[in-house]
């Protein structure tokens, strides 16, 4: 399935009640801005029942690209009976494990291939950004490509994150 930039699957992935930050929102924003950049959408993961799998997958021409999406953790729980509860791990900590994760699937699913590009996307938090400039060596090495998404809805990618990668 191939979608547009403003395909019904994109739009319902996010959730306006949601933070901005929420990984439903960073998704849906990374996927139209890809789409207005010529990249086809293939597939959104639905982040909302936590579906298992690559977040994004986006195909322009002859390369594929997947993407693991992050959001920015919360001081309270979202969702199940402790809703609206305090968690007892700091924001900053929990974005420490999330960011790992991503760096895992992003290292497992560019093994999958040699035709996939990886990357990354996180909403534009200082604690990513720091993370970020920490990995930055691992990040070029392993080619894995780096997009921050803003509280207004604009999509930056890191400069740097695209230099192993052949322009088409």
């Amino acid at each position: 399935m191939s979608l547009s930039a403003d395909a019904p699957l994109i739009e319902s992935r996010s959730d306006p009640d949601a933070p901005w930050y929420w990984e439903g929102n960073v998704q849906t924003t990374v996927a139209r801005f890809l789409a207005s950049e010529g990249w086809v959408i293939e597939s959104v993961a639905d982040t909302a029942s936590r579906q298992r799998g690559v977040d994004l997958v986006a195909t322009k021409r002859a390369r594929r690209l997947a993407i693991e999406v992050k959001g920015y953790p919360g001081t309270v729980y979202a969702r199940g009976e402790r809703a609206g509860q305090p968690k007892p791990t700091a924001p900053t900590t929990q974005a420490r494990h999330w960011f790992a994760q991503a760096l895992l699937t992003a290292i497992l699913t560019g093994g999958t291939t040699e035709q996939t590009e990886v990357a990354v996307a996180f909403p534009d938090m200082p604690r990513f950004r720091e993370l970020i400039g920490r990995s930055d060596w691992a990040l070029r090495r392993l080619s894995i490509r780096v997009f921050l998404v803003g509280e207004g809805g604009q999509v930056e990618e890191l400069p740097g994150s695209r230099e192993s990668v052949s322009a088409t």
